[in-house]
């Protein structure tokens, strides 16, 4: 036993001995700057890197065996004269002897001191580190090395060396990790580009492969255009147990300060906290994680104002089992869309959860801001092979009006300003990759429901869309009508301003409203729709119409509208449409059916009091036009129509009294009978004619009692002027008692001019009786009784003396008769 231990002594004796006089040896005799003359000729020999070792190369021993740099540098061979491609200051590497001995490897540092790195590709296109591929490339060693090394497959089993199991374990430790100052320049003369990576420091003590270990890094990023600066700071205690398969980062803190001079006047700070845990054996990991970030103080005025808000994430993933839950994804802050406005809280709250081997996922979402709340539900199924889902969106604003003057949105004068109250969204839908449906959908705003369905195929973009709803009072939300005060106040203003001047304003707004362009073919060509809307009421801009029916289809550039119907005043409103936009000009043509309407009151809802009709109207027509504009719609609008009208009048004119006191007049009496403001009229029909934009008419016929009324003349729609010839004669039936006159004024044609304009925003329009034709046609009618009358009297002459000349004819044959008697009685005595 005594002389196992003196040999065991002796033995570690020896050991230490010869420990020693290795590093005695290597310390005497091996000197390491001696080398560097040698490595630089490797590195441009083999590499073509230029090498510049300036710093000084030595050993360490104890604690720990190592080496130490000084400044080396790192250059194309190409470009020895240039900023240095890689640089380091200083550099040192040691490894703990005593646990080496044990069979351990621990690495006692590892410093690198102000390590740089320096990319740039000049306006060639040369970039440095390309010359230092290239280098490596041409390098023939390595393919020589391989050329001339043993294939594997040409060594025989026999002759293979065994394999050989190390005794020792290894135990890989690393007491410290120091990267301090280091730096990335990227410089591209080509792409304007100009980044810097700088004060780089990484910093991690007592670095293991089986117990936690702190670890902090900082680094500035800076960026030329846009000026753009990035302050990073992180720190945690990372956990790496490769036997285990256990990763982590606990204690995670992450602060970047990003400083954006273009859009954010002072910088903001994201800050980022929590822990991520992954055992990887097992498939499970944790992301337990908070997000911060500091208000953002905008250079443009118009963004929302936000003020610090915070995302907080819980999320658990089983990677074997494919389960991925979102126990919580939360949002909180405030927000102003205007500046003036106060901050409205916002709130966003999800989970969810998906299981990818059952192929099934959930998701549950709910958002709050002020009176704004909103809730989303999806189910998903068939994940990985064809995509089906459904769910349900409702959305509730218990004060529309209040939510958006908050939000800074300024609305425009509405007459009802209790509109905008309620607001209520509830969607239904389901649907797969190719197509969403929303199978049942609700919409309220007010006292305005509408209920329906719609698709939407998501390969073609076609949207299928029925809707049906209540009533809408659009009136309420439009601008409330003027007072009689402001009506004043704008006549005067207009007085002051001169009416020519109002009108040339009037014209010109006019003008442009009319070669606005009202069409857009682009889009419209892009359309795939099919859509159905009805509306039991509606009211806008006085009007009341009931029964509105809309259904039309569109695709590439035709636009089929199949019925736009509506009930208005009595009477009904069918029109079919269509718009061919797939070839210049654009096409539109129309076929309307207008039938018993009270034309009365939809004038006086319409406040065009100064219209003077009334009655039963019906008109329907065929009708063409192009162009994308108003102004070239009704330039080149054609077709024919036809126009009814029963138990009406002409307003505020009497062309019965018209005619009768131009009658008298002409007769030489005066007429005292009182007489109605009107022309009450039973029946008046025309055939009309769009040619080019003007409405002709050849056939007027109106019936009045005691007249027959017929007519001729135009309207022109641009011009928005018109000339009309009526013209009355009396009938069979007239009264003599209330319009005496004789009969050769009741065989005149008493003609009346009507004329005027409907452009201006009172139309003018006045009709009187020609007189003077009347009296040309009396004249002439006189002229042609007097030659009647001439011929007559001539004609009773001729018969007359005809007569006589018969008579004496007739007496003097009846003398002979008796003479000649006579001779014969005498022949016979």
């Amino acid at each position: 036993m005594g002389r196992f231990l003196k040999w065991l002594v002796g033995g570690l004796f020896s050991l230490v001995f010869l420990v020693g006089l290795l590093i005695f040896l290597l310390v005497t005799f091996v000197d390491l700057n001696s080398l560097k003359p040698r490595l630089e000729t490797l590195a441009k020999e083999q590499a073509k890197i230029d090498l510049n070792i300036a710093g000084d190369l030595s050993w360490s021993f104890f604690p720990y065996l190592g080496i130490e740099l000084g400044e080396i540098q790192v250059r194309p061979l190409a470009t020895p004269n240039a900023r240095p491609l890689a640089s380091i200051q200083e550099a040192a590497v040691g490894i703990a002897v005593i646990p080496l001995l044990k069979g351990e490897v621990k690495i006692d540092r590892l410093h690198l001191i102000q390590p740089k790195v320096y990319l740039h590709r000049n306006t060639a296109g040369i970039a440095n580190w390309e010359l230092v591929q290239e280098g490596l490339v041409k390098n023939p060693s390595e393919a020589e090395v391989t050329t001339n090394s043993t294939p594997a497959e040409s060594i025989q089993p026999e002759q293979a060396t065994p394999a050989t199991t190390s005794p020792l374990e290894l135990n890989l430790a690393i007491a410290d990790i120091w990267l301090d100052r280091a730096e990335v320049q990227i410089q591209d003369e080509i792409d304007q580009l100009d980044v810097q990576l700088t004060d780089v420091s990484i910093r991690a003590k007592n670095v293991s492969l089986t117990q936690a270990f702190p670890l902090e890094l900082a680094a500035k990023l800076s960026l030329a255009k846009p000026k753009t600066n990035l302050d990073l700071n992180l720190s945690s205690h990372i956990k790496l147990d490769l036997n285990a398969q256990h990763y982590g980062l606990d204690q995670l803190k992450i602060k970047l300060i990003a400083a954006y001079p273009e859009v954010l006047k002072t910088p903001a700070t994201l800050t980022l906290e929590g822990k991520v845990d992954a055992q990887m054996a097992s498939g499970e990991v944790k992301l337990p994680l908070t997000l911060a970030l500091s208000a953002p103080d905008w250079v443009d005025a118009s963004l929302p104002k936000i003020a610090a808000t915070r995302l907080a994430l819980d999320a658990n993933l089983d990677l074997n089992k494919q389960l991925y839950l979102l126990n919580k994804l939360q949002l909180n802050t405030s927000l102003a869309l205007d500046k003036k406005q106060k901050m409205l809280p916002l709130s966003l709250q999800v989970t969810g959860e998906a299981d990818l081997e059952k192929q099934l996922a959930t998701l549950n979402q709910q958002l709050s801001l002020n009176e704004f709340q909103q809730t989303l539900n999806i189910k998903a199924s068939e994940l990985l092979e064809a995509l089906k889902f459904s769910g349900v969106l409702n959305i509730e604003v218990s004060q529309l009006r209040k939510l958006l003057t908050d939000l800074g949105i300024e609305l425009p004068t509405m007459a009802d300003t209790t509109t905008l109250g309620q607001l209520i969204t509830n969607l239904g839908f389901e649907g797969n990759l190719n197509k969403l449906a929303v199978n049942q959908m609700q919409l309220q705003l007010d006292e305005t429901e509408l209920k329906g369905q719609a698709e939407v195929n998501l390969q073609t973009l076609a949207v299928f869309l029925r809707l049906t709803g209540n009533a809408l009072d659009a009136g309420r939300y439009l601008p409330p009508p003027l007072t009689e005060k402001e009506t004043a106040a704008t006549k005067a203003q207009a007085a002051t301003q001169g009416s020519t001047n109002q009108s040339t304003a009037t014209n010109a707004q006019q003008q442009a409203a009319n070669d606005e362009e009202l069409l857009p073919v682009e889009l419209l060509k892009e359309l795939n729709l099919d859509i159905g809307f009805n509306l039991a009421k509606l009211k806008i801009s006085g009007l009341n119409l009931e029964k509105i029916n809309l259904g039309l289809t569109a695709k590439d550039g035709l636009i089929d509208v199949q019925r736009a119907n509506l009930d208005l005043y009595q009477g009904t409103f069918r029109n079919q449409a269509q718009i061919d936009v797939r070839k210049a000009p654009a096409k539109l043509s129309l076929t309307t059916d207008l039938k018993n309407l009270n034309l009365r009151p939809l004038l006086d809802d319409l406040e065009k009091e100064s219209l003077p009709l009334r009655g039963k109207l019906n008109f329907a027509g065929d009708f063409t036009t192009q162009g994308t504009r108003l102004s070239e719609w009704l330039a080149y609008s054609n077709g024919p129509g036809k126009l009814r009208m029963i138990n009406g009048a002409l307003t505020g004119i009497n062309l019965s009294k018209e005619v009768c006191v131009a009658a008298a007049t002409i007769d030489g009496r005066t007429s005292n009978k009182q007489w109605s403001e009107d022309t009450e009229f039973t029946n008046l029909s025309a055939d009309v004619k769009l040619v080019n934009g003007q409405l002709n008419n050849q056939d007027l016929k109106l019936a009045i009692p005691g007249f027959e009324v017929s007519g001729y003349g135009f309207y022109h729609l641009v011009a928005a002027d018109f000339l009309y010839n009526l013209g009355i004669r009396f009938s069979e039936d007239a009264d003599q008692h209330s319009c005496p006159v004789n009969s050769t004024l009741a065989k005149i044609r008493w003609p009346v001019e009507c004329k005027g304009s409907l452009a201006e925003e009172k139309p003018k329009i006045s009709c009187k009786a020609d007189t003077q034709a009347v009296t040309r046609l009396v004249g002439q009618m006189a002229k042609e009784a007097a030659k009647q009358e001439a011929n007559r009297i001539k004609e009773q002459a001729k018969e007359k003396a005809k007569q006589e000349v018969k008579a004496k004819a007739d007496e003097q044959k009846s003398q002979l008769k008796e003479e000649a008697s006579k001779k014969i009685r005498s022949l016979f005595k």
